[in-house]
């Protein structure tokens, strides 16, 4: 009864979220049981750290699963990049290799910086022709004439 109450927190809370923040999400996600799976590797405790990089890679299909490859270059080269982690990840799983963990953390936390650097970007776009609408709307108001009945 605990996790479906759960799981729909999580999917409301999912489904409340524009699809740039949503993958930002993933990123953090991905990077938080990557460092989780690094700080069981130094614990000696493989079970958490096999299981942490296992839901790593899931966050990473996932990012896979949305891209959308026949949009452009640009998606394709982001699945190629995510191809290449989870190929990282079952070395590092295989090997207990902190090191590998680490240069994945690194592509991803760069990946969501620059995700990030976009929604920002579009954001004030969006605040800036906002407020272009709003100014023109209140010029339009000023411009017509009021009609008083006397």
């Amino acid at each position: 009864m605990r996790n479906g109450a759960y799981d729909q927190y999580k999917k409301r809370q999912v489904e409340g979220v524009d699809q740039g923040k949503l993958i930002i999400m993933l990123y953090e996600g991905a990077i938080k049981f990557l460092t989780f799976a690094k700080d069981a590797i130094e614990k000696k405790d493989m079970e958490m750290a096999h299981n942490n990089l296992v839901r790593g890679q899931a966050i990473i299909n996932e990012l896979i699963n949305s891209l959308k490859v026949d949009v452009g270059e640009v998606a394709l080269n982001l699945l190629r990049l995510y191809e290449f982690m989870n190929r990282q990840l079952s070395i590092a799983n295989a090997q207990k290799n902190s090191g590998v963990i680490d240069g994945v953390i690194q592509l991803l936390s760069s990946l969501r910086d620059g995700w990030l650097a976009v929604i920002q970007k579009l954001n004030e776009e969006k605040r800036l022709k906002k407020e272009s609408r709003e100014e023109n709307d209140g010029e339009e108001k000023a411009k017509k004439p009021v009609d008083v009945a006397v």
